[in-house]
């Protein structure tokens, strides 16, 4: 039989680990959802957004992270979230970004009552721009939509999971 503390010892890792989070500049650790990488059919580089949901004490924050060829480019501009029942939440810029490498990104505030109606709606898709100086061999900059989508491709026959990401049960649960 299993002492206790061993049990314990056991769960440790899965109880305290287990837990997504987001850090942003300044060592500021919030509790977030897990990657979701969007696909962005138009976005010839990657493909993909990936996008993350932390609660904060005032509300929450929206991470979107893209692989760019230049790490000057910035997620900047007006960022539309469209969920499932049709309602659009706009986030402004804050100018809250870091890039590092090949990788950018943006963080993006909800208050109290957009959280509330994410916990309820799933995300449909994201509207979002890409800004920088570009030349003949850097990636795309402009605007583009990631959707909700977590294959380019499904069959009908595929029935034993979803083909979307649940995002209002991941941010209920935060």
């Amino acid at each position: 039989m299993i002492s206790k503390i061993t049990l314990l010892f056991l769960l440790f890792p899965i109880v305290f680990f287990g837990q997504n989070t987001m850090t942003i500049k300044g060592g500021k650790v919030y509790p977030a959802t897990s990657n979701w990488n969007f696909i962005c059919p138009n976005y010839a580089l990657s493909g993909e957004l990936t996008v993350q949901v932390a609660k904060t004490e005032n509300g929450g924050l929206l991470k979107l992270s893209s692989l760019s060829s230049n790490p000057e480019f910035i997620i900047k501009g007006t960022v539309y979230i469209y969920l499932t029942n049709g309602a659009i939440l706009t986030c402004t810029d804050k100018g809250n970004f870091e890039n590092a490498g090949n990788q950018i990104t943006s963080f993006f505030t909800f208050t109290t009552a957009e959280m509330q109606l994410l916990k309820k709606q799933d995300i449909q898709s994201i509207r979002y721009n890409i800004v920088g100086k570009s030349n003949v061999f850097s990636s795309q900059i402009g605007n583009f939509t990631a959707i909700n989508k977590q294959n380019y491709y499904t069959t009908t026959y595929k029935s034993d999971s979803s083909t979307t990401y649940p995002t209002s049960n991941e941010i209920a649960a935060l």
